[in-house]
């Protein structure tokens, strides 16, 4: 969608451009605008003081593909919640000393939290 609204912009901008009004300016041509990432850590309780580690970017209009990398001597569950038409939320489970991703058909991740309670 920002692809679309820069899209736009610059079209409307070479317009006000041509009748000597400036608003701002277009980004230039090639330019990679950088995305937000997320990032969440949860705790092992085995060995004390590892983490499983967490990243996305909500950037996606369909998907959104969640890494992780556990440091953990054991699987870890997660509640990975999504942003799409249900709102859904699902139980993750990460395998110990694994790093990996997974892709959700969901615009983008809200949260993630440690366990999945209502298993």
């Amino acid at each position: 969608m920002n692809t679309m609204v820069r899209r736009v912009g610059g079209a409307a901008s070479a317009l006000l451009l041509s009748a000597g009004i400036v608003l701002g300016s277009a980004p230039a041509a090639g330019a990679e605008v950088e995305a937000q990432v997320n990032r969440k850590s949860v705790s092992c309780s085995s060995p004390s003081g590892n983490k499983v580690n967490f990243s996305w970017d909500n950037g996606g209009l369909v998907t959104t593909t969640l890494y992780y990398n556990n440091h953990c001597n054991h699987d870890q569950r997660v509640t990975v919640n999504l942003k799409n038409a249900a709102f859904d939320r699902v139980c993750l489970v990460t395998k110990k000393k694994t790093k990996t991703n997974i892709r959700y058909n969901a615009s983008s991740i809200s949260s993630v939290t440690k366990g999945c309670p209502w298993l």
